[in-house]
C-alpha cells in the first residue's frame, strides 16, 4: 500500500484510505475510489503532504475501455439479431434481454464519469444495421447522462435508442443499401419505417409506452420540417430529441455504400448550423461535450503555429505535447487555452 505525494497521483490509481478535510475531518473521497483528473485536481488543492493508494499497475485505459466496448458490442449484436428475427417472425420481443443489454452499457457509462466516445474507434464496427443501433444507444445514454437524467429515465432512453430503427427490418434490403440518392417514391417508402417501428413496438414489446414514440419521433425536427407528423418542438418528446441528434451524428460519421463518412468535427459543425432550427440546443451542447474528434497519438496543427501530439483526451482535458514550433517539448491542456484552435489534423 504505497504512500505518495499528491503530485504523484495518476488517473486510474485507487485510494487505499479516505481523503478528509483537515479542519473537521469530513470525508471528501472514500477509499476504493478510482482517481480521475478532477479528483486529482481537488486533492492537490487540499495541501496534503501525502495520500495512500493501493498497489498500482499502469494499465492502458484506452485499450481497456476499447476491450469493454468490444465485448458489449458482440453481446449487443447477438441480442439485436435475435430481436429483429423475432419481430420478422411475428414473435414478441424478449424485453428482459434488451433491458439487460442497456443496463450493461449504462453501468459502463455511469461507472466512469471520465468516459468519452472516440468516434474513430467505435465506428470500426462492421454491420451498419446493428452498429448504428448500438452507437445511437451509447451516444444517447452519454448525452442523457450529461444532461443529468436519472437511472430509470436513462434505461427507457437507452431501450428506445437501441430500437429506434426497428421499422427498417420491414424495408427492402436493396432500398436500404441503394448506392445513390433515393428518388421521391423511394424516400416516401423509407419514411414509413418510423410509423412501422411505432406500431411494431406497441404490439410486440411489453415496455414503457414512451419507447414506441421514440421510434415514431426520431426524425421529427424542432421547426416542424421532420416526419412522419411534422411535429414542432413542444410536441416532440425530449428523449426523441436526444435520439434525433445521436442518430444524425452517427449517420454522418459512418461509412455507407452511398456516402463517405465525414469527420466528427465536421458533423458537429453541420449539426450546430441546424441548431436550434432543427435540433435541440441543450442536446447538441451535450453532444459536443462527450465527443472527442481526436485520439491519443493524433498530430494537430494549432492556430498559434505549434504542431502538437495528443497525449490523452477526455471530456475534461486534451493533454498535448508541442513537437514543433515555439516551446517545443511543452505539455499543456488544450481545453484550458480557448484562444487557441485546431487548424487541421495531420494524422
Amino acid at each position: 500500500m504505497p504512500k505518495i505525494s499528491p503530485t504523484e497521483a495518476k488517473p486510474g490509481m485507487i485510494l487505499a484510505s479516505p481523503i478528509r478535510r483537515a479542519k473537521d475531518g469530513l470525508v471528501l473521497l472514500q477509499e476504493n475510489i478510482q482517481l480521475n483528473p478532477l479528483f486529482i485536481q481537488k486533492i492537490r488543492t487540499l495541501n496534503l503532504e501525502s495520500i495512500w493508494v493501493q498497489n498500482y499497475q499502469n494499465v492502458d485505459n484506452e485499450d481497456t475501455l476499447q476491450s469493454i466496448k468490444s465485448e458489449t458490442r458482440i453481446y449487443a449484436d447477438s441480442i439485436l439479431r435475435t430481436t429483429f428475427h423475432q419481430l420478422k417472425d411475428n414473435q414478441n420481443i424478449e424485453t428482459e434481454r434488451i433491458r439487460d443489454l442497456v443496463n450493461k452499457i449504462l453501468d459502463y457509462i455511469l461507472g466512469d464519469s471520465y468516459v468519452v466516445i472516440n468516434i474513430h474507434k467505435i465506428n470500426s464496427y462492421d454491420n451498419y444495421t446493428f452498429s448504428h443501433s448500438v452507437h445511437v444507444c451509447v451516444l444517447s445514454l452519454l448525452i442523457g447522462s450529461f444532461m443529468d437524467l436519472g437511472r430509470n429515465d436513462l434505461e427507457i432512453l437507452g431501450i428506445g435508442a437501441l430500437l429506434h430503427d426497428i421499422g427498417k427490418i420491414f424495408i427492402d434490403f436493396q432500398l436500404l443499401n441503394k448506392p445513390g440518392k433515393l428518388n421521391a417514391h423511394e424516400y416516401e417508402q423509407m419514411k414509413i419505417h418510423t410509423q412501422t417501428g411505432y406500431e411494431t413496438l406497441k404490439k410486440r414489446a411489453r415496455m414503457s409506452f414512451l419507447i414506441p414514440h421514440m421510434a415514431l419521433q426520431h426524425h421529427e425536427r424542432e421547426d416542424g420540417s421532420g416526419y412522419p407528423r411534422s411535429l414542432t418542438s413542444k410536441r416532440i418528446h425530449p428523449f426523441a430529441k436526444i435520439i434525433a441528434v445521436a442518430d444524425v451524428f452517427d449517420a454522418m460519421t459512418s461509412a455507407r455504400v452511398y456516402q463517405k463518412p465525414v469527420s466528427p468535427s465536421a458533423a458537429i459543425q453541420e449539426i450546430c448550423e441546424d441548431t436550434p432550427l432543427k435540433y435541440n440546443q441543450d442536446v447538441v451542447c451535450s453532444l459536443k461535450q462527450i465527443i472527442t474528434p481526436y485520439s491519443r497519438g493524433s498530430v494537430l496543427v494549432l492556430s498559434n503555429r505549434q504542431t502538437v501530439e495528443v497525449l490523452s483526451i477526455s471530456r475534461y482535458q486534451c493533454l498535448i505535447r508541442v513537437i514543433a514550433g515555439l516551446n517545443e517539448g511543452e505539455i499543456y491542456n488544450l481545453f484550458q487555452k480557448p484562444e487557441i484552435s485546431v487548424v487541421r489534423m495531420v494524422c
